[in-house]
């Protein structure tokens, strides 16, 4: 048997997220509300948050931060745009393609 839980009724979703949640990209937001952010995609309000932007001028140097030692199919499954950026500007050659 599942337990009704009690629902959350927000007037102004938009004014909801910038009381609560004010700055944080849209990814972070899925992550931490998605109720919140399931709401606003429906009612179009989401169009107000703010989209995440990463800097891959340097796509290598943003491997090395974030993903080192990760080979090339881990990097395809946790971060398809980077790989899409390695692979576009050819320097998929630096990552490795398997461990050890």
């Amino acid at each position: 048997m599942v337990k009704n839980r009690p629902h959350r009724k927000i007037g102004n979703m938009l004014q909801f997220y910038r009381r609560h949640y004010r700055g944080m990209p849209r990814g972070q937001l899925a992550e931490k509300d998605p109720s919140l952010y399931q709401l606003m995609y429906n009612d179009g309000s989401l169009e107000q948050v703010p989209r995440q932007h990463r800097d891959l001028s340097n796509p290598l140097g943003y491997y090395h931060e974030h993903y080192e030692g990760l080979t090339r199919s881990e990097i395809f499954e946790k971060d398809r745009s980077l790989y899409q950026t390695l692979w576009k500007k050819n320097l998929l050659r630096f990552v490795p393609k398997e461990n050890g």
